[in-house]
């Protein structure tokens, strides 16, 4: 009963008022179910005998100045009967539109929570865990709402053949609902094992979809080196788990219909032999009070059906609601009534430093200034730091301590919206949609300048990809761009961002996939926006930044030489050192290519 209360709360929440829409239809079927069941008395007793529910049908029927007949009750079944199913096809239309709109509603607010969550507290989500939620977790809440209200329906007829009963035979109805509150109590115990069953499986079924979202993610590395025989058997291990959790579920749901039946069987029985063998009373009230206990039992019956899968999803909810809780708890401010940045003002990062939640140091006491329309450089060795200042500039992670400013205003004072907005971010990770290159490009921008983005596919160097598709503009790339290749996906990203028309434009490995040609050719396009973008570049190649106004050197999370490119070269410091280690290697790789073709 706890359950139907905190719960009844939980879906008032999710759909409103229409829940009392939803009970009121339900009484509506009970009731027009019972008057009909009711008027099959008189027609076994061929009229009305001296017992309650008798009486009571022939004050009704004195009450509308009408008298019995055979035809006249035939009627009146047919009448409450056709009610009773006008009742229900509107109950399933209107339910339907419900649960229909329930999931959109749920999964829509749910992936707008994920939007605005904070960085951090995302990254250390597990991504099959999100998926999982969202496919998984969420379908169950609302089917949860389905068998919920499938309970409350079944009580609701049950009360209603209760009732009848009484009316009938008042000792033996109370007798028999006395057994039924014991079987109830008893039950609780199989109940309880049917909630924490559903609990694993939520959990379980998290992270099995975890663990195979993984594997499919990597399956070229895992296929060319043999290594998914080493994560199947953590995969099956997993399906395995969840497959014993959910043969316990199957079995404890049998077991507890089967207990029910017996019981219900054994009451049928008594009542008969109690009636008929001990009382002899006439058969035809015995076989009425028969059925309504018969029908009783089955909505208990269905009571309990309804209520154990109510139970099996119960898992899902629990964790949908702890995840809702998370995500409110962790919502990013975005300060939309915060200062409007000023883009030809500098960004300043003050004695910044960060340490991530896994205790791992990424910046210590950092300094750097970003003047407007400047192209500012970071260079240094991987896990040095470049990339958390560059999260840094866009909002999406703060400083443990150190602070941000833009022109002034602290970040924690800005409109993070106002300021991401004009911000065009070419990361690491090449985000490329399963869509046409167009929509890749626009974000599935309806007013597209049809001009401006061939201008763009131009200025990125992917004109002769572009052209050589059967559709252009229009081909679709595959899942994470997989069907083309690493050069591709990343001048696609590229494309993205020169597009949007950001104020700051920040470039983390932009070009670390694409040959020394092509990463030239883009960046002498790219020199056009020089003095007009403020650009912040994160590069593995030192020959890329040479233009750039400031650099910035990183190592272990500290900036160990800033200056100028030339500056740089002259102080043999540091950044000296990256560039005479760049210049043997490509010397090395160039001496290995010549031997190579000469022995060939």
């Amino acid at each position: 009963m706890r359950y139907l209360i905190e719960y009844f709360v939980q879906f008032r929440k999710f759909i409103g008022r229409r829940i009392y829409y939803l009970l009121i239809l339900t009484t509506l079927i009970g009731f027009a179910e019972g008057i009909g069941v009711t008027l099959f008395l008189p027609v076994l007793q061929n009229g009305f005998k001296d017992d309650k529910l008798s009486r009571a049908l022939g004050f009704v029927l004195d009450a509308l100045h009408l008298k019995y007949s055979f035809v006249l009750i035939l009627a009146f079944i047919l009448f409450f009967f056709i009610l009773r199913g006008t009742f229900i096809l509107f109950y399933a239309w209107y339910f339907g539109t419900i649960a229909a709109n329930l999931i959109i509603d749920l999964r829509r607010d749910f992936l707008d929570k994920i939007f605005k969550a904070d960085y951090v507290y995302i990254l250390k989500k597990e991504l099959g865990y999100i998926n999982n939620t969202i496919v998984r977790e969420i379908a169950c809440v609302v089917d949860a709402f389905s068998t919920y209200s499938s309970v409350i329906n079944y009580t609701i007829y049950g009360l209603v053949y209760v009732g009848l009963t009484m009316l009938l035979n008042v000792y033996v109805s109370t007798a028999v609902i006395t057994v039924g509150v014991v079987l109830a109590i008893l039950m609780r115990r199989l109940n309880l094992l049917i909630n924490k069953a559903s609990l694993d499986a939520s959990l379980t079924y998290g992270k099995f979809h975890s663990i195979l979202i993984q594997a499919l993610s990597k399956l070229k590395y895992l296929k060319a080196t043999l290594s998914e025989i080493k994560i199947s058997k953590i995969i099956n291990r997993e399906n395995t788990r969840l497959g014993n959790i959910q043969f316990k579920l199957s079995f404890l749901a049998s077991l507890s219909k089967e207990i029910m039946e017996i019981v219900v069987i054994f009451i049928v029985v008594g009542l008969l032999f109690y009636y008929v063998v001990i009382f002899k009373k006439d058969i035809s009230e015995v076989i009425f009070l028969a059925f309504l206990f018969l029908q009783v039992a089955r909505q208990m019956l269905s009571i309990q059906t309804a209520y154990r899968k109510f139970l099996a999803s119960r898992g899902s909810i629990e964790t949908f609601n702890n995840f809702l809780r998370e995500l409110d708890e962790n919502e990013e401010k975005f300060n939309l009534g915060g200062a409007i940045p000023d883009f030809e003002n500098e960004i300043l990062l003050r004695g910044v430093s960060m340490i991530f939640p896994n205790g791992k140091k990424a910046l210590d006491d950092v300094n750097i200034i970003v003047k407007p329309r400047f192209m500012v450089a970071l260079v240094g060795h991987s896990g040095s730091g470049k990339s958390t200042i560059a999260n840094m500039v866009t909002g999406i992670l703060k400083p443990t301590s150190g602070e941000v400013f833009f022109g002034g205003t602290n970040y924690g004072d800005l409109n993070l919206k106002a300021l991401r907005e004009k911000i065009g971010y070419v990361t690491q990770e090449d985000v490329i949609f399963n869509a046409s290159i167009k929509d890749n490009i626009t974000l599935w921008d309806e007013n597209v300048d049809a001009d401006r983005l061939r201008s763009i596919i131009e200025m990125s160097h992917i004109t002769r990809f572009v052209d050589g598709l059967k559709q252009k503009e229009d081909e679709i790339l595959g899942d994470n761009g997989l069907d083309i290749s690493g050069g591709q996906r990343q001048r696609v990203t590229i494309a993205r961002e020169l597009y949007k028309e950001a104020k700051i434009l920040i470039l983390d490995e932009a070009t670390s996939s694409l040959d020394s040609k092509s990463e030239k050719a883009i960046y002498e396009n790219m020199k056009r926006y020089k003095g007009e973008k403020t650009m912040l570049v994160i590069a593995h190649r030192l020959s890329t930044i040479k233009n750039a106004d400031y650099i910035y050197v990183f190592d272990e999370g500290r900036i160990v030489e800033e200056g100028a490119y030339e500056e740089l070269v002259r102080k043999t410091g540091e950044f000296k050192k990256m560039i005479d280690d760049q210049r043997l290697m490509e010397t090395e790789a160039t001496t290995a290519g010549s031997k190579t073709r000469n022995a060939g």
